[in-house]
């Protein structure tokens, strides 16, 4: 007597294959361009050095703009040799309740090849009151990506999303994170992983459909995580984000009382490009994969 017993696909394997199937991407974000922000000397020129020294990748060097009245003068933004870029936002220069805001002057979006440009955007940053237990103290940075346009305020801008992080000892809610969608705030109070200190941010955007977050079709993914941990996940919807330009915050501290300085740091700014399409190698692997898990047997 025969038996036959059917073909056996490992979980293993059924899973990679559903992932190939549904287009999830099954390779690693690659990068496309840096800026660690270090340079020679001090400087509080946002344009000092940004040659290779600084930044890399095929679009390198970028140069910034920024809001700030003389960008080679103004210690609203300085660069020091091996440290962080340094954002300084005050009420009384260059005008009352500025923030500071600089921006790459590129658009990172597009494609290359399968590959679409800005699938992953990550940066250190950290809001710094100069003196946190000072009662009634609220300061904020921010980084902004999926803009249609430079300098764009995180809480002020036509469009793109922007997360924020605050420092508020005046209403007693201390460290914690907001999302903004174009001037809608859609996320707020949510905690902060990095407590007071640097975190180390990345915003993952992938579009469902075609793969390509910012080409103003179908639906744009977000995925915020902080040192590692998941924060806040979000959909755009009616055709997602346009264009994408980045924009850096640094915003003044005030106590309502006494408005003063307050110096942001954000470092190693870098863009990658990922594809929802498998590599061949990954398919070929898959393959065999399936083929080692099937089993047909004869009795």
């Amino acid at each position: 007597m025969k038996k036959v017993v059917g073909h056996t696909i490992t979980a293993a394997a059924f899973t990679l294959l559903v992932l190939v199937s549904s287009g999830v991407s099954i390779a690693a974000p690659t990068p496309y361009w840096f800026d660690g922000y270090d340079v020679s000397g001090p400087s509080s020129d946002i344009n000092f050095e940004i040659g290779t020294a600084r930044q890399g990748g095929a679009p390198a060097p970028v140069s910034y703009v920024t809001n700030t009245a003389n960008p080679a003068n103004d210690y609203h933004h300085q660069v020091f040799g091996a440290a962080p870029l340094q954002l300084a936002g005050d009420f009384f220069l260059p005008n009352p309740g500025d923030r500071t805001l600089v921006s790459p002057t590129v658009d990172f979006s597009g494609t290359i090849g399968n590959e679409a440009i800005g699938r992953k955007v990550q940066v250190v940053m950290d809001a710094y009151t100069n003196d946190p237990m000072s009662p009634g103290t609220f300061t904020q940075a921010a980084i902004t990506v999926g803009a249609s346009s430079t300098l764009a305020d995180s809480n002020l801008k036509a469009d793109g999303l922007s997360v924020v992080f605050v420092e508020d000892q005046f209403s007693g809610n201390g460290n914690f994170i907001q999302v903004f969608d174009g001037p809608t705030l859609v996320g707020n109070l949510i905690p902060n992983p990095a407590g007071a200190g640097p975190g180390f941010v990345e915003i993952f955007l992938d579009d469902p459909t075609d793969g390509d977050p910012f080409n103003g079709l179908g639906t744009t993914e977000v995925a915020v995580s902080v040192n590692g941990s998941n924060i806040f996940n979000y959909s755009k919807l009616s055709g997602g984000y346009t264009s994408n330009f980045i924009t850096l915050e640094g915003g003044p501290q005030t106590n309502f009382a006494i408005n003063s300085l307050a110096t942001h740091t954000f470092d190693n700014l870098t863009v990658f490009t990922d594809t929802l399409i498998p590599e061949p190698t990954a398919a070929i692997l898959l393959g065999l994969g399936l083929c080692a898990s099937m089993g047909y047997r004869r009795r």
